[in-house]
Formats: C-alpha cells, structure tokens, sequence
C-alpha cells in the first residue's frame, strides 16, 4: 500500500539529512522510494525532483542534473512556484558557467532575475539559495567573462541600485522587527559585492579612478 503524506514527509526529512553527509548516492536511493511508490504532493514532488538534481550537480554529473532541473521549472510553471523557477535557473546558470557555455549561463540568470520573488524563495535540502542581487552580480560576471564590458556594467549597475533599495527599505524596518540587523547586514553585503565586482571590472578596463570609487 501507498504511504501516507506524513510518511512521505519524513522519507524527504530522511533524504535532507543523507544529502547533509554529503551522501548523494543514497540521497537518490531514498528519493527513489517517493518515486516508485507514492502519491505525493505538488510541492514534495518537486522537492524530490529537485533532490535528485542537486544530488547530481554536487557530483558534477551535469547532464541528469541538467534534465532534473528542466523537469523542476515545467513543474514549477504548472503549479504557479515562481520560487521554483527561480531555483531551477540559479543552478542551470551554475552548471553553464562551468561549461563555459556563458551565453546560457546570462540567460538563466537573467531570467532566475525576473521570476525571483523574495517571499517565495525555495529552502529545500537546507541549501542557502542566492539573493536576487547575487544572481544579478552572476549575470554580469557572464558578459564580464565574455568581454563584453558595456552590458556587464549596466548589469552590475543595476544590481548596486537594486540592492540599495533594499538596504533602505531594510534600514527603515521598525528597531523591534524579527532578524532586522541581520536583513540589514546582508543587504550591506550584498551592494558590497556588487560594488567590488563594477570596481574589478574597471581595473580590467584600466579605469582605476571608476575602480577606486567603487571600492570606497
């Protein structure tokens, strides 16, 4: 007989930790049981595909990993998860910018950018998923990358306006909100990362003064 959803619940609790002891095989393996065997949810649906195509990205087998990630954003677009899709792009970035395929590698960041929605973002496997401006600051390393400096500073330049409006916005929260100093202190580090990577490609334009004032 089927498991229950409450089974099925702590079958993906059990496939999180075996993914935590970085122990992909058997991550799939317990995944596989979900898959085999059960009626599952839309939402652990995902999870699982999802599982599956971590797994595989940790072990750099991109082509499966590349495949579960497809099947996570027709998934994702089917039950209105704009975090999933969102999530599907990051990784399909990551793994064109280790193929050096950086023409795909700006398009899926750029559109994990678009469809990012920071009340919906995917926590699955306890991993840490990029902020919408380090996703924009990844887009523009790709045309940095491609030497195609004029789009990368206009993307870097949007990623620093972005990510001082949700410093200020940030700022502005009441002393008392939950977390506040640690929203404020990331949003800090993100300009900081924007600004340093406008100020690095300057130096690689040879404009040490831009690079300077980026840097300060």
């Amino acid at each position: 007989m089927p498991l229950d959803p409450s089974d099925a619940k702590s079958i993906l609790y059990h496939a999180k930790a075996v993914y935590l002891t970085l122990d992909y095989n058997n991550t799939r393996r317990i995944l596989d049981i979900l898959s085999h065997h059960l009626m599952i949810d839309e939402e652990m649906l995902r999870a699982r595909v999802f599982g599956y195509a971590i797994s595989f990205y940790r072990q750099r087998n991109f082509p499966p990993a590349l495949e579960r990630l497809d099947e996570l954003e027709k998934l994702a677009l089917e039950h209105h998860s704009a975090g999933d899709v969102s999530l599907s792009c990051i990784y399909r970035g990551e793994i064109y910018m280790a193929q050096k395929k950086l023409d795909q590698a700006f398009r899926m960041f750029d559109h994990a950018r678009a469809t990012y929605d920071e009340n919906n973002v995917s926590t699955y496997y306890g991993i840490i998923i990029l902020s919408k401006c380090a996703v924009m600051v990844k887009a523009a390393n790709c045309q940095k990358q491609l030497m195609d400096y004029r789009k990368a500073k206009e993307v870097y330049r949007m990623a620093i306006e972005f990510a001082e409006r949700v410093r200020h916005a940030k700022e502005a929260l009441p002393q008392d909100e939950p977390d506040r100093k640690s929203k404020v202190e990331a949003a800090y580090r993100d300009e900081i990362t924007a600004r340093c990577s406008l100020g690095n490609l300057f130096q690689n334009m040879s404009d040490c003064a831009n690079a300077i004032e980026e840097y300060e």
